[in-house]
């Protein structure tokens, strides 16, 4: 019977997190499947959540991902940012990075729209998106 090294058993080796970095600058759809991944490893273990979020390079690129012009992809970096704040290490390195304006600016996107849109489209009010913003920047 084989028998598994723990640095095996991690939600992420070594040689995928170097390329991690060059996966978020790749195609749409590459782009999309790495922050599954990330998301992933980060809710797998808080010790790759803490490593993650702590990477310039991840953070970076999970920046610009927010900002692409696809949905699918703008959604999976939205989830992978969501899953890397689970520990609170990986929340001060956010708030701490390049994603952070990213955020705020897609934040403001929202509530613009939603300040054009008909008040019987959405239950949500102003003070409500307000809210969610200060909680998810709150340190």
């Amino acid at each position: 019977m084989l028998s598994c090294s723990p640095t095996l058993l991690s939600p992420l080796t070594d040689s995928l997190f170097a390329l991690l970095p060059l996966f978020l600058a790749s195609s749409s759809s590459m782009v999309a499947l790495t922050c599954e991944v990330l998301g992933a490893a980060a809710l797998q273990s808080m010790e790759a959540s803490e490593m993650l979020a702590s990477d310039a390079c991840i953070a970076n690129g999970l920046a610009r991902a927010l900002g692409s012009g696809s949905q699918q992809v703008a959604d999976g970096a939205c989830n992978a940012i969501m899953d890397l704040r689970v520990s609170s290490v990986g929340m001060e390195h956010l708030a701490g990075s390049a994603i952070l304006p990213s955020i705020l600016y897609l934040f403001s996107r929202v509530e613009s729209v939603s300040g054009v849109t008909d008040s019987r489209s959405t239950e949500y009010s102003k003070s409500d998106y307000k809210a969610n913003k200060a909680r998810f920047v709150k340190k």
